[in-house]
């Protein structure tokens, strides 16, 4: 913190930089990977070991599945907000937020009740929570962009590996690849769309 704030001091006092020497730290980018041996010595990170895993928002959900799937729009800054639909493809901060007809999908992942002052965001673990990514027409669109980004990539394998590289932006193990070109060959059943099937199989992995 000493050495923070003689940064912030020495560089004019700018926010930006600020947040610019955290994010660039070794610290703020280490892995939450766990480690056997850190984790006998200090179970509860304290000395920052490895990353902390965070809960990701309903902005961050929603800006996460479009940038996935290559429809994230960032050019586009400001401007009016937007509803949180199929047709949305902005990122989540510009959805509108309604005191009389809420967003489904905000009130899903957490948003604080517009009518209600809220002085943190609550999490909530539900059922209706998953079935949102099996069943909604926006999550469906997405696994069909992601689909259409890796079809390109070669066999099932390396569909896979890319898959895993664009969303999780990093290499599969040797479990998760084999379950995944696993879960690519189950013949699919005979009431799902043809061109839905590699869609749900590639959200599922």
């Amino acid at each position: 913190l000493e050495y923070l704030t003689s940064k912030f001091v020495d560089d004019g006092m700018s926010p930006k930089k600020l947040i610019k020497e955290i994010v660039m730290s070794r610290t703020y980018q280490l892995s939450s990977a766990p480690s056997e041996m850190n984790l006998a010595k200090d179970q509860d990170n304290r000395l920052y070991w490895r990353g902390n895993r965070r809960r990701l928002e309903a902005e961050g959900i929603w800006d996460g599945l479009l940038s996935a799937s290559g429809k994230l729009d960032m050019a586009k800054v400001g401007g009016p907000s937007q509803e949180l639909d199929a047709k949305m493809v902005r990122r989540g901060m510009y959805g509108a937020v309604s005191r009389v007809f809420p967003n489904e999908f905000q009130i899903l992942f957490d948003y604080p009740l517009p009518t209600l002052s809220a002085e943190r965001r609550y999490t909530t673990n539900v059922a209706l929570q998953r079935l949102y990514f099996l069943n909604n027409e926006f999550v469906h669109k997405q696994a069909e962009g992601l689909a259409e980004r890796v079809k390109g990539a070669g066999n099932e394998e390396a569909q896979v590996r890319k898959a895993f590289e664009i969303v999780y932006q990093r290499e599969p193990s040797a479990d998760e690849l084999s379950f995944s070109v696993a879960l690519l060959k189950e013949p699919a059943p005979a009431t799902t769309e043809p061109a839905i099937r590699a869609e749900v199989r590639l959200s599922a992995v």
